[in-house]
């Protein structure tokens, strides 16, 4: 049995060190892709949760910042509404004013 097999398979070391060469390439290579493609989706997960706290971080600040100005800006409306336009002009009507700008948040909060 063995011998028909040898007269057909005539494979000399050089060309059977070829074979096993090409094999192993292809086996690391496969090898290195699968790793990579691994990687690749554990760190595009990490960034997609990073990037989404991010995002829900800003829309809370945004949201707190908004309402702080909706309700600095309603204070501002119902004093106007009580005083009337020329009242603002007063001294201590300026400083309360200025007082209320400056609970404001600033613009910049949204960025830190």
């Amino acid at each position: 049995m063995i011998g028909p097999l040898r007269n057909n398979v005539h494979l000399s070391t050089d060309a059977l060190a070829r074979v096993v060469r090409g094999l192993a390439s292809a086996a690391i290579i496969v090898g290195l892709v699968i790793w990579t493609w691994m990687d690749f989706a554990d760190a595009r997960g990490d960034g997609e949760a990073r990037v989404s706290a991010a995002a829900a971080a800003m829309s809370d600040l945004a949201r707190s910042s908004l309402a702080t100005i909706d309700r600095a800006i309603e204070s501002i409306a119902t004093r106007i509404d009580e005083i009337g336009l020329e009242g603002l002009a007063s001294e201590s009507e300026k400083a309360r004013l200025r007082r209320f700008v400056t609970n404001l948040p600033e613009t910049g909060a949204l960025l830190d």
